[in-house]
């Protein structure tokens, strides 16, 4: 585990790097696979 809170502050306002990858790698309308790709590098 690498962050805990309330889930509405941990899935808008990530404070950890992991927790932002993990968030910007779930599909969902306008995501692009690419940019999560990105973000990793």
């Amino acid at each position: 585990m690498v962050e805990q809170g309330p889930t509405h502050r941990v899935l808008t306002e990530p404070a950890h790097a992991y927790t932002r990858l993990l968030l910007a790698a779930v599909p969902r309308e306008g995501w692009d696979p690419r940019q999560a790709a990105a973000a990793r590098a």
